[in-house]
């Protein structure tokens, strides 16, 4: 019959308590590197559609990855890591040396973001004329088209609605002007592609920014 002795109960206790101290200090570590890692996807999600929001959707637009990480509130470094990141996967790409950066055709894939591609030819532009012409009025009435049907099945804020159905109105009622005036027409234009960044598909989107670009009147 073997002899109890107290001193090992003792021990064998502690040999318990610390296998036990260890294991919790091992699954509280886990823990939190899982929410290091899961706040670091968080923040590289954001810096990836911040790109995309700044370039919207221009492959060739370069955005500097420290002007873009200061904004989102990131210290220089840690910009610099996501943006590396984002070129090993290719989800970015660099474009200068001093931090210039583009989004890739991947990047938009992983923001689930399709984008249509540009027409240069069949967009239309404003001339330098002060009065509208027969094939600008056509191509003014087939944007105006264009955007009431996008936003029917897309509805907006009221306030925001109210205004760009005012702004609407506003070309509608100068395209009645047996002379419509270009430059009336084009800043009208340039405050509805302000109002709905961000929200007009891209293809409308850059049918606004072509038709306002800047000419030499």
């Amino acid at each position: 019959m073997s002899t109890f002795y107290p001193s090992d109960h003792f021990q064998r206790n502690k040999f318990v308590r610390t296998i036990l101290y260890v294991m919790l200090n091992k699954y509280i570590i886990f823990l939190k590197k899982g929410q290091l890692m899961s706040i670091k996807d968080s923040s590289r999600q954001r810096f990836l559609q911040e790109l995309y929001n700044r370039a919207e959707g221009d492959f060739d637009l370069q955005i500097s990855m420290y002007d873009l990480g200061t904004d989102l509130g990131f210290e220089k470094d840690e910009a610099a890591a996501f943006a590396q990141e984002l070129f090993i996967e290719g989800l970015a790409e660099m474009k200068t040396l001093s931090g210039g950066m583009s989004i890739t055709q991947k990047g938009l894939k992983a923001l689930n973001i399709n984008i249509t591609p540009k027409k240069e030819d069949n967009s239309f532009i404003l001339g330098s004329s002060p009065v509208l012409d027969e094939q600008g009025q056509k191509a003014i009435q087939e944007l105006l088209n264009k955007i009431r049907t996008t936003f029917d099945s897309k509805p907006l804020p009221f306030d925001l609605m109210e205004e760009i159905v005012i702004d609407l109105k506003t070309i509608e009622v100068q395209m009645l002007s047996p002379n419509p005036k270009t430059r009336i027409i084009r800043e009208v234009f340039k405050f509805i592609d302000q109002n709905l960044k961000g929200l007009a598909p891209p293809d409308l989107q850059l049918e606004l920014q072509t038709i306002t670009a800047k000419t030499d009147l």
